[in-house]
C-alpha cells in the first residue's frame, strides 16, 4: 500500500497532494493562510463603492461634472478593489453573489459619473 502525504487546503479543505502550491479544488495557495477579513471589509467596500457611484452619477448629471469625476473614480477604484478583495477573503454563496453584484453595479454607476462628468466640462 502506497502511503501519500496530504496536504488540507487551508481555504476549501481539500486533501491535496504533498508539495501541491495551488488546490485542486479552489486554486487558492496552499501556502498561504485564509484571510476572514477581507470578507468582512468587502461587506464595507461593496456599500461604500456603491454609494460612492450612485453619488458620483447624481453630481455628474446635475452639473457637477468635476466633483462627480473625483466621486467616480474613487468608487471605480473602491469596487474594483472589493471585486480582489472577495476573490482573496473565501467568501461563499448568495452573501457573495449579493456583494459581487454591489460592486459591479458600484462600477458601473462610477463610469456613468466618471465619463458623464467628462462630458459636462
Amino acid at each position: 500500500m502506497v502511503n501519500t502525504a496530504l496536504m488540507r487546503c487551508p481555504n476549501c479543505g481539500h486533501d491535496n497532494p504533498e508539495g501541491t502550491l495551488f488546490c485542486e479544488e479552489c486554486d487558492w495557495r496552499t501556502d498561504q493562510a485564509v484571510r476572514m477579513k477581507l470578507g468582512i471589509n468587502s461587506v464595507y467596500m461593496a456599500y461604500i463603492a456603491l454609494a460612492l457611484g450612485a453619488v458620483a452619477a447624481i453630481l455628474s448629471y446635475t452639473g457637477y461634472g468635476i466633483v462627480g469625476m473625483i466621486l467616480g473614480a474613487a468608487g471605480l477604484f473602491l469596487g474594483t478593489y472589493c471585486l480582489k478583495a472577495l476573490r482573496l477573503s473565501g467568501v461563499k454563496g448568495g452573501v457573495k453573489t449579493t456583494l459581487l453584484a454591489m460592486a459591479t453595479a458600484a462600477m458601473l454607476l462610477s463610469v456613468f459619473g466618471l465619463m458623464y462628468g467628462l462630458t459636462a466640462l
